[in-house]
């Protein structure tokens, strides 16, 4: 799996054991990179193009960009109703179908005894399957993490998108920043094992450089190195 850019001469080359970086010195440029890769992970159009083989992949659900390690969130909209939709597929598969029966006829009892209450007309209730549906959509979900460090707060968050989402790649913008050495070895040491494919996007170049990092460094003059 690679990415490449029209401006960038040198592919950026996603495969297992490597971190990638792109460092952009010069702020305008690094800015509008950002911009554009940003753009193209929720579906806009761009000029960086991801492929695999001899295919063209969407950026969309195959790159997720994080700008800040103050915004990921496990707890998203869009994860929450990516966990309920795996839920109500889980709930339907063969080796959980007797349960789920049992709930909704459980249920429909229980709905009956309460209708019962009533000096009502004869009633029939048989929701059936959607009953399950809804009882998944309308429940509260949280993820929770104990974690304070930032390092494992963003593999869990990594993983969950992979096992949800199918995210292949996951960008992050200057997060050599809010690393200490000891957090980010620990960061990149987890997600190699995990094989989590991960692109750093700096816009300076670290003192500190890892073993399985592979940079391509765009320097003040915009010259490629």
């Amino acid at each position: 799996m690679k990415i490449v850019h029209p401006n960038i001469e040198q592919h950026i080359v996603i495969e297992p054991g490597t971190i990638n970086l792109l460092v952009i010195e010069d702020a305008g440029s690094f800015y509008k990179f950002v911009r554009e890769f940003a753009d193209q992970c929720v579906g806009n159009p761009g000029r960086f193009v991801l492929s695999d083989g001899n295919q063209i992949l969407e950026m969309r659900g195959n790159v997720s960009i994080v700008t800040s390690p103050f915004d990921f969130d496990c707890n998203q909209r869009h994860i929450i109703n990516s966990v309920k939709s795996n839920l109500i597929r889980i709930a339907k598969e063969e080796n959980h179908y007797s349960e789920t029966v049992e709930l909704t006829s459980n249920i429909d009892r229980y709905l009956l005894g309460l209708v019962s209450s009533f000096d009502l007309p004869s009633v029939s209730m048989e929701l059936g399957e959607y009953e399950i549906d809804a009882l998944i959509k309308n429940s509260e979900i949280a993820i929770r993490s104990d974690s304070e460090s930032l390092s494992e707060n963003l593999i869990e968050y990594m993983s969950l998108l992979r096992e949800l989402m199918g995210a292949a790649v996951f960008v992050f913008v200057n997060l050599k920043t809010f690393l200490a050495k000891d957090e980010l070895d620990a960061l990149y040491e987890m997600a190699i094992y995990r094989e989590l494919h991960l692109l750093l996007l700096e816009n300076s170049e670290s003192r500190y450089k890892h073993e399985a990092e592979r940079q391509i460094l765009i320097d003040a003059d915009l010259c490629e190195i």
